[in-house]
């Protein structure tokens, strides 16, 4: 037993026995009678007990969309998981400086189909990929947690996990296209099997389930089980199938991104399919997709009816997104958030760039300081790239300012740089951020016409006067 406690805490038990004194820790002082025996129990009771939370009332969150309407309550607008692109150090930066999102989900863990030689289910690996979510990162903002493999037991066994360590929702990613994931019967490759899908999610939910009710939490909102899917593979021919397996499995609701496979990033997102998930089905539909500006939202939520929106690169674009519908979805000015942008913006990116450099949790990559900087100024490239190109001045810039090398500026040089477009271009003119997507090999994909501004927003800036 006495291997149990740290040397510290043994210290401390002694001379509070020794000289009675009256503040002594508090797990030292709520101890029974039972010597060194009786006080290790009660810290490891204590230490196993869960932290009391509240949860999040999703089926809340989601009534807020069957009433959302132009004057009226904005729908639940959630921030999509983007690997690499929306990491610990995004989402930390976002929520600190721009805000107005619902709910943060977090970029997929990988959970593998077997586990390594030695391991156990529930055991030590297990839990060293449950601790990759932080459900304390963004503070008041709710963070789900997203998994993603092919295997229904280690699938329940990681869920398990992250309910324990807080998780409000537990997400399963139906939705990565990339080869080196679906390869591994992963990610949209799901989608081929409406059977297997069903396997995952209803092992996942009872995994859930059953977590919540063994912590004994009751009266709080229980968590809940989702998944982000997109409309197929190679087609949309098994989108209904996968839907209802979705639906029967138990999830609480479904985010549809209506694009398959195979077409990546490319082309315009079929709301349309998002509108049939709607007719499909008894359980939330939370849309995604193609979403860039105040009107494709509310584009988005009059053609499809969904319930909430989900918002992924669009946001990276313009931080001040989830503000703008906000502000529209309220009958005010998209355009007109009350804020000094330029300063919003700027607050954004030092955030980010502060974060990038000391953020907590960041991982120390091993090589000299300057390959350090190197890939520290990459991640600013990286988000920037989606940032200048929302403005035509800014875009223009671009090739010079991802140019810039670690050997010759440094990380100060890179932001302040960044900072200097923003405050000359941004707002300019009347000229405000335009629809503009694009993909994560940073190339442009097509963009949706704005309705308001009688033109294609991927070609030319939106005047706030043509709104």
């Amino acid at each position: 037993f006495l291997q149990k406690i740290s040397r510290k805490s043994l210290n401390d038990f002694r001379k509070a026995y020794r000289t009675r004194q009256e503040h002594v820790p508090k797990w030292v002082a709520a101890v029974a009678p039972g010597g060194v025996r009786g006080l290790v129990l009660a810290k490891e009771h204590v230490e196993s007990l869960p932290k009391p939370r509240q949860g999040v009332d999703y089926a809340s969150l989601m009534r807020r969309g069957t009433q959302a309407g132009t004057g009226g309550e904005c729908p639940a607008l959630l921030l999509a998981p983007m690997e690499v692109l929306a990491d610990r150090c995004f989402r930390r930066a976002f929520v600190r400086s721009s805000g107005g999102v619902d709910e943060v989900c977090q970029e997929f863990i990988r959970v593998p189909d077997t586990y390594p030689q030695g391991s156990s289910p529930g055991g030590r690996y297990c839990k060293s990929l449950a601790a990759l979510y932080d459900p304390d990162e963004l503070g008041q903002v709710s963070l789900a947690a997203q998994i993603m493999g092919g295997c229904p037991e280690t699938l329940a066994d990681v869920a398990r996990a992250l309910v324990v360590r807080g998780a409000p929702r537990v997400d399963l990613n139906c939705g990565c296209p990339a080869n080196c994931v679906t390869g591994k019967g992963a990610g949209s490759s799901l989608l081929k099997d409406p059977e297997h899908v069903f396997a995952c999610l209803s092992a996942i939910v009872a995994a859930v389930h059953d977590q919540h009710v063994l912590s004994g939490e009751i009266g709080a909102h229980p968590p809940v089980v989702s998944v982000k899917m997109r409309s197929g593979f190679n087609d949309a021919g098994l989108m209904r199938e996968n839907l209802l397996a979705a639906q029967e499995a138990g999830v609480a609701f479904l985010t549809l991104h209506p694009r398959t496979k195979q077409q990546g990033y490319k082309g315009q997102a079929a709301w349309e399919l998002i509108a049939c998930a709607k007719e499909t089905l008894c359980v939330p539909v939370v849309g995604n997709g193609d979403v860039t500006t105040p009107q494709a939202a509310m584009a988005l939520k009059r053609e499809t009816n969904c319930d909430a929106i989900m918002i992924g690169r669009g946001c990276v674009s313009d931080p001040l997104l989830f503000q703008r519908i906000r502000s529209s979805w309220a009958g005010g000015d998209a355009y007109s958030t009350g804020l000094d942008e330029p300063h919003q913006v700027e607050e954004f990116i030092r955030s980010f760039a502060h974060e990038v450099t000391n953020g907590q949790g960041k991982k120390e990559r091993r090589g000299s300081a300057l390959a350090k900087q190197s890939n520290e100024m990459g991640r600013i490239k990286q988000v920037s790239n989606y940032l200048f190109q929302s403005n035509e001045q800014m875009a223009g810039a671009l090739k010079e300012f991802l140019r810039t090398s670690a050997k010759e500026s440094t990380m100060d040089d890179l932001v302040n740089h960044a900072v200097g477009l923003v405050h000359e271009y941004w707002g300019r003119d009347g000229l405000v951020p335009r629809g503009l997507l694009v993909n994560h090999l940073g190339g442009q994909t097509n963009s949706r016409a704005n309705p308001l501004a009688g033109g294609d927003s991927a070609r030319s800036c939106t005047r706030k006067n043509d709104l």
